[in-house]
């Protein structure tokens, strides 16, 4: 069926069949179509009744290209008024200013944008059919001048009624053409060249135009047109009053009565010349274009963006069949705008989405405006993730006729993605769960396994002296032992069974659909078998026994935390019992937990009120019986009954007290011994001993420091005691510390000699002024000629290494005379004197030193 002929007319020129079909497809709904498929047809078709109204014209076709077909149009009188667009895949400055000083109206990008095209043709067929209207008007208007001058002239308006009709006649047709201005729009200017008035019909209130121009013209318009379309605007009026060109079509922007800048185009035409064919009568029309300005900057906007931007863009029709594409779409996919035109968009079927996803996105959008999903897609690599959202594009008649899809290849954030769950769930090391895979199975089976006749165990494994392995081998070697023992824990295991890393030296497994105990047992066992096989590497063979605890459930505990708790204290009972071996938990080993729970929130509150007290024993010497210092020791009395140092040091160390609780002794201990110093009673020094945690701290010679300077005791008052064990592990930091302690002026000693290992070759080493004999080899040495020959080789050692001897536990008369025979210097023990308080020692000292 024909067309409307009242309908616009658009020529479309392109050598790609699938450009004009698109382009077909955007405008033969409301507007004539036809089509030539290179430039020799274009120029045929242009010049067929009814003219195009406007030409798509493409610029690189064969044979003809786009730049001479325009040249031909315009020499030609009966086309020279068509408009062109330029349709083109390359757009360079110079190819730019080209067409459009050939008299180019516009240039269209491929790919193809098909919102921007609509919108950018339609605007500009509506101005052209603004000012083919306008024109129309101007045309009659100047007609009825023309006989209404031809009528004065022969004298046919005589009378007084003629004159009044032609007077009513030219006001009728002024208000028509004030109204016709209105109704599209518009304004009329008449430019009297040779007299400068400009007249203006139906003007724009808020655009300052001026309404006569001076001899010089263009520095009239200066101070109204935007400076950088002032140039463009100076030279096409210069064609028209040079007499170049009879009429003009030129967009600027002038400014506004704001002081802002509107855009408008303004259209001229002369209609009268002079004697010399100079123009001497202009009649134009402006139009507001802002609006248009604004949507054209807006779209090509959303075209650079459209066109740059990373991701994939598709625009497809009702039936889901491709028009138009983005570069990034072609990147991505590997598909080039003629593959696809035209085509049904599929989504292929993967094992992770099925064939029907495009109906079901259909049906989805049937009854709603977007669709947003994850989908998998054919790319030129092959099968890839990608995040796609479709949203529908209405008409103006609010009907869904398009569907946008925007999509990204998520390849590496599905990737990334993988990595973090990886990294988060898994131990980097070992490769096997982590501490919060492990909690989250072991919450789900405790959920899951709620049946009465459902028992799982649950293994608790902790290497034994793995510490002693980073600090003699280093922790590279450290780690390889962890990652040998995740192996052997993961081929150990079952199928059903769960292992993983909490991190350090501990592991946890899983041990599911357990028929009894034993079950537990034999794989525990298995464990300890695996593990303690020898480790070789870099040349060191070495043998790490694990000790494990467990837990059942739900016998001992139905949660997580309570069965991951308890298999933690029987893993203890298991170290206690002298490492590589399992322990079921018992209630035993529950109360004892509370009992030391409880211990720990009272030493707590002891050490925040300043409970723990200090005792002191003194120290004789072995020839004179004459007094030569004191030892401070530390006691607590938790009510009424008082506990040993041994249980609560170990407990402060646990609880991180000991630092302050230290430090709180000492004080008090150099305060204490300060006060006897001045008042003259003491000579000889204070001993203090300190835990492993206070020795190996950084600050401790700081605060040493500290606590002299506040209390005022001299240094060399001040004498600090150790254990063999404290300068086994880490033994050249140990050496440093105690340097850094004799540096200020600090006696050093080592407490209990002989009951822990030393390598006698650091001893020499060690900055030690004195070494106490524990009193395990004083009890016996009168008894066991072992023990006395141990007493007299530490004796012995000592007095060849410049050291102090100080005999610990001396109960009894004989032991010191046997210790001064073997020149031992000093004693300690129940012989002289139990641990007396601060007020009993003092009157100890006065009595003794008088």
């Amino acid at each position: 069926m024909d067309k409307d002929l009242s309908l616009q007319t658009i020529l479309i020129v392109d050598d790609n069949v699938a450009n004009i079909e698109l382009l077909s497809i955007l405008f033969e709904e409301n507007y004539r179509v036809f089509t030539a498929e290179n430039g020799a047809q274009a120029l045929q078709v242009a010049s067929f009744e009814p003219k195009p109204d406007i030409i798509l014209l493409d610029v690189m076709m064969p044979d003809i290209d786009g730049f001479k077909v325009l040249e031909r149009l315009k020499q030609n009188q009966q086309t020279a008024d068509i408009a062109v667009i330029f349709v083109t895949a390359k757009l360079s400055a110079e190819d730019e200013n080209r067409g459009l000083a050939l008299g180019a109206l516009d240039y269209i990008t491929k790919p193809i944008n098909v919102v921007a095209v609509k919108i950018k043709v339609q605007t500009h067929l509506d101005a052209i059919r603004q000012r083919k209207f306008i024109e129309s008007l101007v045309t009659k208007q100047v007609e009825l001048f023309a006989k209404s001058s031809e009528k004065i002239q022969k004298g046919q308006l005589n009378n007084e009624c003629l004159i009044k009709q032609y007077l009513e006649t030219i006001e009728q047709e002024r208000e028509r053409l004030k109204l016709a201005l209105w109704a599209s729009n518009n304004a009329l200017w008449d430019w009297d060249v040779s007299t400068g008035q400009i007249k203006r019909i139906n003007e724009f209130e808020y655009i300052i135009l001026p309404r006569h121009t001076q001899n010089e013209i263009f520095s009239t318009y200066s101070d109204y047109v935007y400076p950088n379309d002032f140039e463009q605007f100076k030279q096409t009026l210069q064609s028209v009053l040079s007499g170049e060109t009879t009429d003009f079509e030129l967009e600027y922007r002038v400014r506004s009565v704001n002081n802002g800048w509107i855009w408008i185009r303004d259209q001229g035409r002369v209609v009268l010349k002079d004697d010399d064919e100079k123009p001497k009568r202009l009649v134009g029309i402006i139009r507001d274009i802002n609006k248009r300005k604004q949507a054209e900057k807006h779209s090509r906007t959303l075209a650079r963006a459209l066109k740059n931007t990373s991701d994939g863009v598709w625009i497809a029709n009702g039936n889901f069949e491709i028009e138009s594409i983005n570069k990034a779409y072609t990147y991505i996919t590997g598909r080039q705008l003629d593959e696809v035109m035209g085509k049904r968009i599929t989504f292929p079927s993967t094992e992770k989405q099925g064939s029907g996803l495009i109906e079901e996105i259909q049906e989805h959008l049937s009854c709603r405006n977007s669709w947003c999903g994850e989908v998998w897609d054919e790319g030129k690599d092959g099968l890839y993730p990608s995040e796609l959202r479709i949203d529908k594009v209405y008409n103006a008649e609010d009907d869904a006729i398009q569907f946008v899809g925007v999509f990204s290849d998520i390849t590496y954030r599905k990737r990334t993605e993988d990595e973090l769950i990886r990294l988060a769930n898994y131990d980097q090391l070992t490769g096997l769960p982590n501490r919060t895979l492990f909690n989250e199975r072991l919450k789900q089976v405790t959920i899951k396994k709620r049946a009465p006749t459902t028992r799982f165990a649950l293994l608790f494994i902790d290497l034994d002296n793995f510490k002693r392995v980073n600090d003699s081998f280093g922790h590279e070697v450290g780690d390889e032992l962890l990652v040998s023992v995740g192996i052997k824990l993961d081929l150990v295991k079952r199928n059903d069974d769960f292992v993983a890393r909490l991190g350090g030296d501990e592991f946890v497994m899983i041990v599911n659909n357990l028929d009894g105990a034993h079950v537990a047992a034999k794989v525990a066992q298995r464990i300890i078998d695996s593990v303690s096989k020898t480790f070789i590497t870099d040349g060191h063979e070495l043998i790490v026994t694990p000790s494990i605890g467990i837990a059942i459930y739900p016998d001992d505990g139905d949660t997580g935390p309570d069965l991951i708790r308890l298999a933690d204290r029987a893993m203890y009972a298991s170290k206690r019992k002298g490492k590589s071996t399992y322990n079921f938990f018992t209630e035993s080993m529950n109360s004892n937990a509370l009992e030391r729970l409880e211990l720990e929130t009272a030493l707590r509150k002891a050490v925040e009120k300043d409970e723990i007290d200090l005792h002191y024993q003194p120290k004789v010497a072995l020839n004179t019986g004459e007094y030569t210092g004191v030892e401070a020791l530390a006691r607590w009395a938790l009510n009424g009954k008082m506990i040993s140092p041994q249980v609560f040091i170990g407990v402060a160390e646990e609880a991180g007290l000991v630092r302050v609780l230290g430090k709180n002794l000492l004080y008090k201990a150099c305060l204490n011994y300060k006060k006897w110093v001045d008042r003259g009673v003491a000579k000889g020094r204070v001993a203090v001993n300190l835990s492993p945690s206070q020795f190996q701290d950084e600050r401790l010679v700081a605060e040493v420091e500290e606590v002299l300077a506040e209390t005022g005791l001299p240094a060399d008052y001040l004498e600090l005691e150790i254990t063999e064990s404290m300068v086994i592990d880490e033994t050249e930091k140990a050496i440093a510390q105690m340097h850094n302690l004799r540096r200020i002026g600090v006696t050093l000693a080592v407490d209990d000699f002989g009951t822990g290992y030393s390598s006698l070759s650091y001893l020499k080493e060690f900055p030690i002024n004195k070494l106490k004999i524990d009193r395990c080899f004083i009890n016996d040495m009168l008894n066991s000629k072992r023990s006395k020959n141990i007493v007299e080789l530490i004796i012995e050692m000592a007095h060849t290494l410049d050291m102090e001897v100080v005999a610990e536990g001396v109960e009894t008369s004989e032991q010191a005379e046997a210790l001064n025979s073997m020149r031992g210097e000093v004693a300690q023990g129940f012989l002289y004197s139990k641990p007396l308080s601060c007020e009993q020692m003092e009157a100890y000292l006065i009595k003794n030193f008088k």
